[in-house]
């Protein structure tokens, strides 16, 4: 069974019959990751069967829509910024030793972590290479920029475990490094592919930044409240690592409980 095939019985998590432009970035999805060897290859192939709601890549073609008609290097951009966030992703479970992201095994449970590392950064490879090649320069600037503050956010993260003593600021600062900056820089570089103004990409920054803020917290939120089986991944797993997320700090600030 070809890679394509693959793919095909599993797909994304959101319908392509509400947003059929996601049916351009599936297509460029394939081809792309089609195009790796061996063991590459198949952890691409780990990826692809683990769908995914491809939030990105609908923030860049639909923020580019507000402005003028879907184009190809929209969908360029679009296709980059999902493999950014793919290679993010897997960076991410090595760092947090995750065995499971949406119901399936993760790319370092399967192939280790030697693997899954150069995976992700084959798909950083690939990302820019399409931007290169398109000549995105403004989405890459975006991007690079977004990509420093990912890194950013997980060392501070990382080096913070177990503080207590960081309030409400300093946890909005790291989830607007760690998610909020990449949505921005999703909305900007559709916008700018679009021809927006300089007010009207900034304009879709703060969108972008308030979607990071919405979607952060209601992660948060869920790995306390949620169900495992429902989410796709274990419970619990921020206060193991020592990550205090939003409802610790409301809980510590609480005269009851704090």
């Amino acid at each position: 069974m070809s890679i394509q095939q693959q793919y095909i019985t599993t797909g994304t998590s959101i319908s392509t019959l509400q947003f059929p432009e996601l049916l351009f970035v599936e297509d460029k999805l394939q081809i792309v990751l089609s195009k790796a060897d061996g063991l590459i290859q198949q952890t691409c192939v780990s990826l692809l069967q683990s769908g995914g709601k491809r939030i990105r890549p609908l923030l860049t073609l639909y923020s580019g829509m507000c402005f003028a008609p879907l184009n190809p290097l929209m969908i360029e951009g679009a296709v980059a910024a999902e493999l950014i966030h793919m290679a993010s992703l897997i960076h991410d479970d090595v760092i947090d030793k995750s065995s499971t992201r949406r119901g399936k095994p993760t790319v370092n449970s399967l192939y280790g972590d030697h693997a899954a590392i150069l995976t992700g950064d084959y798909l950083f490879a690939e990302a820019f290479n399409i931007l290169s090649t398109h000549q995105l320069l403004s989405s890459m600037a975006y991007l690079v920029t977004a990509i420093q503050a990912m890194c950013e956010g997980e060392v501070n993260q990382a080096n913070e475990q177990f503080s207590i003593s960081l309030g409400l600021q300093h946890y909005f600062q790291r989830i607007t490094k760690k998610t909020g900056e990449l949505l921005a820089a999703c909305c900007q570089s559709g916008a700018i592919l679009a021809g927006a103004t300089s007010e009207e990409l900034a304009l879709m920054r703060d969108y972008g930044l308030n979607i990071g803020f919405a979607y952060q917290i209601t992660d948060d939120i869920l790995d306390i409240s949620g169900d495992s089986d429902a989410l796709g991944k274990p419970v619990g797993a921020d206060l193991m690592n020592g990550n205090i997320t939003l409802p610790f700090l409301y809980l510590m600030d609480n005269p009851i409980y704090g």
